[in-house]
């Protein structure tokens, strides 16, 4: 179930907004005043202001979502390149994915490789022939 999002804003401040996930309006307004209120201990729950931006994902259905996707077209098993942060092909390997292949881990869509997971951004398939003759 996709949450409704929000701009809530405080009075005078409109350029510093920020989005919240509730079900309501007035939820929303209520998380915004408990993050606001060391920066603005005076604020009041009439400051601050709420713009409705419609039902969309959170970030954790997104990431479940795209995880789905993985696994349906890939899954467990698959011969994968992993890279670090810069794509660097001196600390590449190449492995395979693992059960349960793509999973959800702190909003993130991670892969799971023997001994370990790494961000599916980091992650590139290999082609048949490219796993039977270690290319890469």
């Amino acid at each position: 179930m996709s949450a409704r999002a929000f701009r809530v804003a405080h009075r005078g401040r409109e350029g510093m907004a920020d989005t919240y996930f509730a079900p309501t309006a007035g939820k929303a307004r209520y998380l915004a005043l408990l993050d606001i209120r060391d920066v603005l201990p005076d604020c009041s729950f009439s400051d601050l202001r709420v713009k409705s931006l419609g039902i969309i994902e959170t970030p954790r259905e997104r990431a479940e979502r795209q995880a789905a996707e993985w696994n349906a077209a890939h899954g467990p098993g698959t011969p994968i390149r992993v890279y670090g942060l810069f794509e660097d092909e001196k600390t590449a390997f190449d492995t395979i994915a693992k059960e349960p292949g793509a999973y959800v881990l702190a909003n993130h869509v991670v892969i799971k490789v023997p001994g370990d997971c790494y961000l599916v951004s980091h992650v590139k398939i290999r082609t048949p022939a490219q796993a039977e003759g270690g290319a890469a």
